[in-house]
């Protein structure tokens, strides 16, 4: 259970893929079916992998989409789910022990997502994730990120100085800009380019769980 809102003494906020699951490697598995499907040519997974960013949009942008619509980018999802609709991706080893040790600290927890709820929750609740945060928002409950709408949605009436942002890309900096709090940046797999994330304005970037509570413990007290 969510340690509750009104209650709590901070407020963490945690993007989904790259920071709480390992869903990219089946993402690459997967993606070079969908995508001829939708672009009308042929896409390997090596340029999809040189084109990803985390950001639907600037995706298909990198891969020579000149304007990805909303209808174009759920179509490919809604493609990729019903290829994935039995998998669940892996956590990160020590997410939950993470989350349950925030809430020993009177840390309330959320989800700020670019999934779309219907596969974001098959994964919450395949992994025993969705009790442990108190609101949730995903891309067809809000406008999609980096635009902060999610997180008014969510934390609107509470003191910024009291929140963070947990993600693992430029897209969840932008988005924690545009709503005025701080986004820290894990790089669990080795993935992230520091240099660019640093320059974007991530507060800090983090390969350990311990060093992170601990950052969060000196920056929220």
């Amino acid at each position: 259970m969510s340690y509750p809102k009104d209650k709590a003494r901070a407020h963490i906020v945690f993007d989904n893929d790259g920071t709480m699951i390992n869903s990219l490697e089946n993402f690459y598995d997967l993606i070079d079916q969908v995508l001829p499907i939708h672009m009308g040519r042929a896409v390997t997974k090596e340029e999809v992998m040189k084109a990803y960013v985390p950001d639907w949009h600037q995706l298909f942008i990198n891969l020579g989409v000149e304007k990805p619509s909303e209808s174009f980018i759920q179509g490919v999802i809604d493609d990729l789910n019903e290829l994935n609709c039995d998998y669940i991706p892996p956590i990160v080893p020590g997410t939950i022990e993470f989350i349950k040790r925030l809430h020993d600290l009177e840390m309330a927890t959320y989800v700020w997502t670019g999934r779309d709820q219907h596969s974001g929750m098959k994964v919450f609740n395949g992994l025993g994730l969705t009790p442990l945060f108190h609101d949730m928002q995903f891309r067809d409950t809000s406008k999609a990120k980096p635009h902060p709408e999610g997180l008014e949605l969510m934390l609107g009436d509470i003191d910024k100085r009291k929140i963070v942002l947990i993600g693992d890309s430029e897209v969840d900096i932008k988005g924690a800009q545009a709503f005025g709090i701080p986004c820290v940046i894990v790089d669990w797999f080795g993935h992230c380019h520091h240099e660019s994330l640093h320059a974007e304005g991530a507060e800090h970037i983090f390969n350990c769980h311990d060093k992170l509570l601990s950052w969060l413990i000196d920056h929220l007290s």
